[in-house]
């Protein structure tokens, strides 16, 4: 089996570098190019051409627009990035009839609510990377239903691991750290009236859902 991933560097993408090379053959890419082969997700012709020259049976989509704040300024490349490389990967997947992992967000909720995530839940994202994201959902999904694409949606909230983070130097990332944030968090939110601490949910849940 030949698996094709994306955003290689990024923290998911360097846990599933170690998990899916056992698995068959992996051809694991970043933004930057090696040879002819590209997993620039902003050039959206030479993401293309990659998938159609690799042949993949899989591709595993780890690589997206995350500057969250800079997504509202940013539009046009969050959406090609988030939402139009997507449909490519989607299309070419279709016509190999390869499957596709794409990996999404929690950021796709409001961030309300006092109870985790369910997949039905209603979507409804607060900023444009939430909007994004939200948008290559829907996209591979209705290119599923046209095409009868294999497609797996992972939306992941909190994330934690031993390696990379973003592409920069190795750095632990284990659970202890994240709750020890998280508990940190707890307590300054603590002495805040319970009417504010009520909308502050999200900044305490860790959720992951697939649909």
């Amino acid at each position: 089996m030949k698996i094709l991933l994306l955003g290689k560097n990024g923290q998911v993408g360097w846990e599933l570098q170690r998990s899916l090379a056992p698995v068959g053959e992996l051809i694991a890419l970043d933004r930057h190019p090696v040879g002819s082969l590209s997993g620039d997700l902003s050039d959206l012709d030479a993401l293309r051409a990659t998938i159609r020259q690799v042949k993949p049976d899989v591709i595993v989509n780890a690589a997206a627009y995350t500057a969250v704040d800079k997504a509202e300024s940013d539009i046009e490349l969050a959406d090609r990035v988030n939402g139009l490389a997507t449909q490519v990967m989607a299309q070419e997947a279709a016509t190999l009839g390869a499957w596709l992992v794409h990996y999404s967000t929690d950021y796709v909720f409001s961030g309300e609510g006092l109870t985790p995530w369910r997949e039905t839940d209603a979507v409804s994202p607060v900023n444009h990377y939430g909007a994004s994201k939200l948008a290559s959902e829907m996209l591979a999904q209705e290119y599923a239903a046209s095409s009868g694409l294999e497609v797996i949606i992972n939306r992941c909230g909190v994330l934690a691991g031993a390696g990379q983070f973003g592409g920069s130097e190795a750095a632990p990332h284990s659970f202890s750290a994240c709750f020890s944030s998280f508990a940190s968090l707890r307590a300054s939110l603590a002495g805040l009236p319970p009417s504010i601490r009520l909308h502050q949910p999200a900044a305490l849940r860790m959720c992951s859902a697939t649909i």
